[in-house]
């Protein structure tokens, strides 16, 4: 199991927005996430759930219906 704080540091955004803006010629949008390794994918999809995970329980907390 990854924590929070493990996929926070573990991968950066997106790893080359450069080359994302350089492909506007094309007719396929430019995905920066395309020729990374799966290693690198997998642990972007850790940490984007470890994202998710933590806005539900924000909204969890959330004094709405008092």
């Amino acid at each position: 199991m990854i924590t929070e704080t493990a996929a926070e540091r573990t991968v950066p955004a997106v790893p080359a927005a450069e080359e994302a803006t350089e492909a506007r010629g094309r007719e396929e949008p430019a995905w920066p996430w395309k020729d990374a390794p799966i290693r690198t994918l997998v642990q972007r999809i850790h940490q984007l759930q470890a994202e998710r995970a933590q806005g539900f329980r924000r909204l969890e907390e959330w004094p709405c219906c008092s």
